[in-house]
């Protein structure tokens, strides 16, 4: 099992190389020649709204929530999502970036549980109880104490 978690971790470092690659140099990797809105594309985190590109100078143009819903406000979500829940739990399937960080978070969580030598069903009842944790310390830290919101 120990051999498996390592490799799950080994997997999430790849992924949160793949992350970096995408955030900070994106325009020398092999997705550097991608349009920007693509799936792979520099601003593809603008694929979670509803967007139109400007005829102007084709700069992406969000639609505009018209009756801000219970939802809308509590996820502080400032334009109307592609689809229900594209700004929230399924991010992940909307661009790479989002993708890559889901992987990374995932694959980390499961190597963890799975070298620490959990067997059975308490390989799920651990993996869900670490990835809770993760989640409610990566929310807390960023959303709130870094952003300041």
């Amino acid at each position: 099992m120990i051999i498996l978690g390592l490799l799950f971790i080994l997997l999430g470092i790849v992924c949160y190389a793949i992350l970096q690659i995408l955030q900070l140099k994106h325009f020398k990797s092999i997705w550097g020649k991608t349009d920007i809105y693509s799936f792979f594309g520099k601003q593809s985190w603008v694929r979670k709204y509803k967007y139109y590109c400007s005829s102007i100078n084709g700069i992406a143009m969000f639609t505009p929530i018209k009756e801000p819903n219970w939802y809308y406000k509590f996820f502080k979500i400032d334009f109307e999502e592609r689809f229900i829940g594209s700004a929230t739990i399924f991010v992940f399937v909307t661009d790479a970036m989002h993708l890559f960080q889901f992987l990374f978070f995932n694959f980390l969580t499961l190597g963890i549980v799975l070298c620490l030598g959990f067997t059975s069903i308490d390989i799920l009842i651990n993996f869900v109880a670490l990835r809770l944790l993760i989640w409610l310390i990566w929310g807390l830290f960023f959303e709130y104490l870094l952003l300041r919101r």
